[in-house]
């Protein structure tokens, strides 16, 4: 029990494996711990994980048991992580042959495996609408659960009539929506940024008795965050605070603080607002909320929005002296507000950093660079240089470095260079320097690579 509640599924199945070695008989109840081991495991696919809780409940046939409502709901949870809806209805059905009643948590999770493959399956809205009723049918009273599960599912099925309809039935049933409710119908507009939206959304829920948590206003945030607007986030931001010395909001913890100001420290970075990010990343240490990679990564991607050189390898030293480790992004926009800015070199050398490091470039950084480097005339020699680097990274370059590409060398000489690219081996370059020089021939007219002591 103790592995199945921390979610270690092999070391609880393990443990019923002595069980057996050592001549005891696993009970019903051993049986099920393990399904709801492998219900939590995420170490491993749900694949493999649906398979090995089906072959527990097989064994707790096979030994003459009766499995319990517990076991049979932890095989459904499982079946829905793996998106499969119809083997999860297959195990619910399995529940009345073995005489059992079904309960609440039994339909819950046969909802939530309805959720789970709304995007791809054009009946799971059917579904879910099917399994609501015959739980309501069954004397058993849908719950927050039940209807926050059928509600994502319409979000995802792109059903707003049956959300709306939904929403309204769980009014009805005297239930309020909960923050759940909110961050389930709020986060798909947050990845659209579609701010006008998500307002009318929040405020219809708050209209039919919501009650909204942190995570809801953190949504709206990131609603903001996406299209830059940050004065909306710094609205939304105080409009929590005052929520929450209302009572509107239930106790925020210190970790919704901190994803609430970091939401809005990634509004200040995407509108290029430096010293509004500068003043967010500030307010986070005097509160002892610890801002990590995050939060110095989004003032540095308002500096390179603003193309700000000095403020960005600033906040680079702060990071580091902060004894940060700066990751893929954080490095990313460092280089990008180097590489913007004019800095092509300084950008070239904080790339070899971070090839010294192990950390593995991406092709947005790579295209940035190209850019930038394809913006001075002066560079065809590193243009061609990160053009093949690309390349030996494995990443395919793509029309906007094809572009920077012929900028620097020529219609006709990139072309030629192109064509010498095919033959260069694969995933070479994590392991040279950044300025080495490549293996492949440079073509006429192009120019030696940047040395190493340059």
């Amino acid at each position: 029990d103790v592995f199945a509640q921390s979610g270690q599924a092999t070391e609880a199945q393990a443990w019923l494996d002595r069980m057996r070695q050592a001549a005891v008989l696993p009970d019903a109840i051993s049986y099920g711990t393990v399904a709801s081991a492998w219900s939590r495991e995420d170490s491993i696919s749900p694949q493999v994980a649906a398979a090995a809780a089906e072959t527990c409940l097989r064994s707790c046939l096979d030994a003459r048991m009766a499995p319990d409502l517990t076991c049979y709901s932890a095989v459904i949870i499982v079946h829905a992580r793996n998106r499969d809806r119809l083997a999860a209805e297959q195990c619910f059905s399995r529940i009345a042959l073995q005489q059992l009643t079904p309960d609440v948590v039994s339909f819950n999770s046969v909802l939530h495996a309805c959720a789970e493959t709304a995007s791809t399956d054009d009946r799971s809205m059917e579904a879910a609408e099917r399994w609501l009723t015959a739980m309501s049918n069954s004397a058993l009273m849908p719950d927050l659960t039940s209807y926050n599960a059928a509600i994502r599912t319409a979000v995802l099925a792109s059903q707003s009539t049956s959300m709306q309809q939904l929403v309204q039935q769980m009014c009805g049933a005297a239930l309020a929506p909960d923050g759940v409710t909110f961050t389930t119908l709020i986060n798909p507009l947050a990845k659209e940024g579609d701010t006008e939206k998500a307002s009318e959304l929040f405020e219809w829920l708050l209209g039919m008795g919501g009650r909204p948590s942190a995570a809801a206003y953190q949504s709206m945030i990131e609603t903001c965050a996406k299209n830059g607007k940050l004065q909306l986030a710094e609205e939304w931001l105080e409009r929590c605070d005052k929520d929450y010395s209302a009572g509107v909001v239930q106790g925020i913890t210190e970790a919704e603080r901190r994803g609430l100001l970091l939401a809005v420290l990634k509004a200040a970075g995407r509108a290029g607002e430096i010293a509004r990010a500068q003043h967010w990343l500030k307010a986070m240490r005097q509160e002892a909320l610890e801002p990590g990679a995050p939060g110095y990564t989004f003032v540095l991607t308002a500096c390179a929005q603003s193309h700000d050189i000095e403020i960005a390898n600033q906040t680079f030293d702060e990071m580091q002296q902060a004894h940060i480790q700066p990751d893929v992004i954080s490095y990313g926009a460092l280089i990008s507000a180097l590489a913007w800015g004019g800095a092509v070199d300084e950008a070239l050398g904080r790339l070899s950093e971070m090839q010294e490091r192990r950390l593995q470039p991406d092709g947005r950084l790579f295209h940035r660079l190209l850019a930038a480097s394809a913006a001075d005339k002066t560079r065809p020699e590193t243009v061609a240089w990160l053009f093949e680097a690309m390349i030996r990274h494995t990443i395919r370059p793509g029309a906007a470095a094809r572009v920077s590409l012929t900028k620097a060398l020529g219609k006709e000489e990139a072309r030629r260079f192109q064509a010498s690219m095919r033959s260069i081996p694969r995933g070479e370059s994590a392991t040279q320097p950044a300025f080495s020089r490549p293996k492949s021939a440079l073509l006429n007219g192009v120019p030696a690579f940047v040395d190493q002591k340059k």
